[in-house]
């Protein structure tokens, strides 16, 4: 983006550089003029035409130097308004990459709790499932209790 702007820049200073040169050319070269048996004085209003096209073209090239300087100035000033738009886009981009990358991880971490939380739930029911085993209840106390009448019995003969 900025080698594109930078030869547009370029392009333009060209063509300028161009336009005054060409501008200035004919006031430069001696061109052909008619041989004439005229008084002196008449070749140097010749050159006086000559000065004032010279002039002319002059200020003409310093307004548009004055004009190519304020648009180089405002280029500059846009070339600096689009190198903090690429820093800050440069930022963002960062910045969701590494939002992006906290959210696998987080993602990662709540698999790994669920995990966690599946096994525990699974050791709970393991648990609940001994203890419902091992509870005493009537049926289990009426079978002790006719185990040890028959244990009592046996060693009440046997003794």
């Amino acid at each position: 983006m900025l080698n594109k702007s930078n030869w547009k820049s370029r392009l333009r200073a060209l063509a300028m550089l161009s336009v005054i040169t060409i501008g200035l050319l004919p006031s430069l070269s001696p061109g052909l003029r008619a041989q004439t048996n005229s008084a002196p004085t008449s070749q140097s209003s010749v050159i006086r035409a000559d000065d004032e096209a010279l002039r002319k073209a002059c200020a003409e090239a310093v307004e548009e130097l004055k004009a190519a300087r304020k648009l180089i100035a405002a280029q500059k000033d846009q070339i600096e308004v689009y190198e903090r738009l690429l820093e800050l886009e440069r930022e963002i981009t960062a910045t969701a990459k590494r939002i992006g990358e906290l959210s696998a991880r987080e993602r990662d971490e709540l698999v790994k709790a669920l995990n966690a939380k599946d096994r525990e739930i699974d050791a709970l029911k393991a648990q609940n499932a001994e203890l419902k085993r091992q509870r005493f209840t009537l049926w289990k106390g009426i079978k002790i209790g006719i185990l040890g009448a028959a244990a009592g019995i046996v060693i009440g003969k046997v003794l």
